[in-house]
């Protein structure tokens, strides 16, 4: 963490008080409640005293540290919270319920990888193949954050703390979380879990400055000005200029990378200014805070398309990235000895220029952002139009018309509410259930338990929310998702009663795991829910599509709609394709799935290299671009710097 605080902090979230679960084992607890380290089960019927966390937490960590200095692995484990439970085992049918469970999730400081191990044996392993190469130094708790006694529900309680210390190749930082366990008639408390990562390289630190005035928090970076790339080539060609490929550039320049963005419209920012008119973001413009430059306070809440298409204009501005645009990229192919990319582009003037980098990065969207529109029987058959949402610009296009939308996540009920609002009649066809919430107070109590604290500093939040290994944070989704139930159960009621199918989320985590797994299945409700209720959006859920007739659609149990246009709301088609399209099949073939969970609960190759060396993919939203545009950028700078030779990878 970067030493931006001028006073220590100590930070304590609210709780999300919960019925206390006496009984031992816990059978009645959800299957993704499993991994939570409930207190019954470390024999507690009741929280314990803790009146001095702060000293709890530099007694363990003096033990924990002399163990890593003496290079004990026993030692070490003696620390940890002895755990058996197995994530990938625990399904609806079979549960261990008295398995605990425990965790070490890495970034960068001992694998130059993410990974998260669950459990001692596994913990174990990974400390004998990786703890003496880190040659880990100078543990201490954090100067900034003090550590604090947190109960997030009655049932749960630990001791949060923050600590840094070094490893051969930077400095680093860690979390760790407490957890009681009687012994005899004492109490003693062992590490549930803990989070570790490379925060800097040794001899280069981050290029920034604090800027005086204009708005808080505001860094400008320490480096040469605009970078003229005419006559030469960058060590970095990030494809897309959104907030992923733009926060990976500044990360890139604050380390003194070289490196171009290439962006295929003709402003910075017009990818979110072309969208829908509509369009709205659901995320509050305390969550997606963007690195080194915060919002200014004249952004509203909740920006719409055109504001954070401006403000991302004006962010590369303001940091002075090289960005060109109008750019399309043709080609890239890799050279089987050098390893470097040979990639090839076309201005909007027609001219054509090749570069020979070292990296690059596809920071194009989710899966690509290229449309997918299922193919069905009798398209070529239907008088009307056929559209998909990324090419929707406003409702006034179809006034007067009969408008059918397939899908029922965000973007669908968008559009919906625009063609009510200009008068058109729209029918939202639903092909799958979907989670849904509303944005207050569903949404807005999610985020308050998280970054809702104006008094947190952001990248303390981001840092605590890291620390979560996935496989935990379900446990604590499915109770976040089953309180935000409660809230909003009035408005699921009601769009039962129509027809709208609801479900809970993927392991019925609510929003979570359908972020990390599909990037998709769910509407966050800005205001449309009401209409479809109300049916001033009709609804179509009761039977699968089946075919295109000439004047609209059939379905399997044989009713028909009538369209003069049908908008497909039905995502994009994934990131293999676009790498396909540029840099061939042979190279496509190599790449790993980019999205979506491991069984570890990492990310699957997102932010590392996705197969080719020097290839990469920087995907998620904002947030997932504010905290993992740090850790592209630490790998590639520790490639250039000979520093990182190999990885301690997932089989």
């Amino acid at each position: 963490m970067t030493a931006i605080l001028n006073r220590k902090l100590a930070f304590k979230s609210d709780g999300l008080h919960v019925d206390f679960l006496p009984q031992m084992g816990h059978p009645s607890l959800h299957p993704s409640e499993q991994s939570l380290p409930v207190l019954p089960k470390l024999g507690f019927s009741s929280p314990p005293e803790c009146a001095d966390p702060a000293a709890i937490a530099s007694k363990w960590l003096q033990s924990f540290s002399s163990s890593i200095a003496s290079g004990s692995i026993e030692d070490v484990i003696s620390t940890l919270l002895p755990s058996t439970f197995k994530s990938i085992d625990h399904g609806y049918d079979s549960v261990d319920v008295d398995a605990l469970s425990g965790y070490w999730r890495d970034i960068l400081a001992f694998t130059w990888d993410f990974r998260t191990f669950e459990g001692t044996e596994v913990i174990r392993q990974f400390l004998k193949d990786r703890l003496q190469r880190a040659n880990v130094s100078d543990m201490r708790l954090s100067d900034e954050v003090c550590p604090t006694y947190e109960q997030p529900y009655l049932d749960l309680a630990w001791i949060q703390a923050v600590f840094t210390f070094n490893v051969a190749v930077g400095s680093c930082i860690g979390v760790v979380r407490l957890v009681p366990i009687k012994a005899r008639d004492d109490i003693q408390w062992r590490a549930h879990v803990i989070y570790t990562a490379l925060e800097s390289l040794h001899g280069s630190p981050e290029l920034i400055q604090r800027q005086p005035g204009i708005h808080a928090g505001e860094y400008s970076i320490k480096s040469p000005g605009l970078e003229d790339f005419e006559d030469k080539d960058p060590t970095v060609l990030i494809v897309g200029a959104g907030h992923n490929g733009l926060y990976t550039a500044a990360r890139m320049k604050s380390l003194g990378v070289s490196t171009l963005v290439v962006e295929k419209d003709e402003c910075v920012g017009d990818v979110w200014r072309n969208r829908y008119r509509c369009l709205r973001l659901h995320d509050s413009k305390a969550y997606i805070q963007s690195p080194y430059i915060p919002f200014p306070s004249s952004m509203p809440k909740y920006p719409d398309a055109k504001e954070l298409g401006d403000w991302l204009e004006a962010y590369a501005k303001r940091l002075n990235l090289a960005i060109w645009t109008s750019v399309t990229v043709l080609d890239a192919s890799q050279n089987a000895d050098t390893h470097c990319w040979s990639v090839t582009i076309t201005k909007a003037n027609g001219t054509m220029r090749s570069f020979v980098v070292k990296h690059l990065i596809f920071a194009t969207g989710y899966n690509g952002g290229r449309p997918r529109i299922p193919q069905v029987v009798g398209m070529d058959i239907f008088r009307g139009q056929v559209l998909h949402s990324s090419e929707h610009r406003s409702a006034q296009d179809h006034i007067g018309k009969k408008v059918v939308v397939v899908g029922a996540c965000s973007s669908a009920h968008d559009i919906c509410e625009d063609y009510h609002n200009h008068g058109v009649d729209v029918t939202m066809y639903q092909r799958s259930p979907v989670y849904a919430l509303s944005l207050k107070p569903g949404a807005e109590f999610s985020v308050k338990t998280t970054y809702g604290n104006p008094s947190i500093p952001v990248h303390i939040t981001d840092l605590f929310a890291q620390s979560t290994p996935v496989h935990l944070g379900v446990g604590l989704s499915y109770r976040m998702a089953k309180a935000i139930a409660e809230l909003d159960k009035d408005l699921l009621d009601r769009l039962r009663s129509v027809g709208f199918r609801t479900n809970m989320g993927i392991k019925e985590a609510g929003f979570f795991f359908h972020v990390l797994e599909r990037t998709g299945g769910h509407y966050l409700d800005h205001g449309c829910s009401q209409l479809v209720i109300d049916g001033k959006v009709k609804l179509k859920s009761d039977s699968t599509l089946s075919e295109f007739t000439e004047d609209g659609l059939r379905f399997e149990n044989g009713t028909e709609l009538k369209a003069d246009v049908v908008m497909f709301c039905t995502g994009f088609v994934g990131t293999r394709e676009v790498i396909k399209d540029i840099c061939g099949e042979s190279v496509a073939e190599q790449c790993r799935p980019v999205w979506g969970l491991n069984v570890e609960g990492e990310l699957n190759s997102s932010w590392r290299e996705i197969g080719p060396k020097g290839l990469w993919y920087a995907m998620g939203n904002t947030v997932t671009g504010r905290v993992y545009s740090k850790h592209i950028a630490l790998q590639i700078k520790a490639i250039e710097d000979g520093l990182l030779k190999e990885r301690y990878s997932i089989e």
